[in-house]
């Protein structure tokens, strides 16, 4: 288990020169786009939930940590980050509740089954 005791370990992992190679690995890596920074005493990840206002909290790590501690915390706040944005793109201002994703997009499939239908092409 690799032992990150600086930032330069970790640049050195990632095989980066800068600290922004490292933010865009972690970037283009994650399923929300994680946000990385090094702080005064190591390092902090969080997730990010594009296009609405909801903000993640920060999963720190002070120095020295292991990698596979790293890999876990990066996981959870690209978990976050996923969930909260999945969480805010299924609000609908106009309606009274929320909607859930699965059922706009049941509700998208029918609609097209309908149309398909109309013009002799169902599924």
């Amino acid at each position: 288990m690799q032992t990150i005791n600086n930032i330069r370990d970790l640049k050195d992992h990632f095989g980066c020169k800068q600290i922004t190679g490292i933010q865009r690995a972690i970037f283009k890596s994650t399923e929300c786009g994680c946000i990385f920074n090094e702080t005064t005493t190591g390092v902090s990840v969080c997730g990010y939930a594009e296009g609405s206002d909801a903000e993640c909290e920060p999963h720190r790590l002070d120095y020295p940590f292991n990698i596979t501690e790293f890999y876990v915390r990066l996981e959870a706040a690209d978990k976050e980050g996923v969930e909260m944005w999945y969480e805010w793109d299924s609000m609908d201002p106009d309606a009274e509740e929320d909607t859930t994703r699965a059922e706009d997009d049941r509700q998208r499939a029918d609609d097209i089954n309908e149309t398909l239908r109309d013009i002799g092409g169902g599924l």
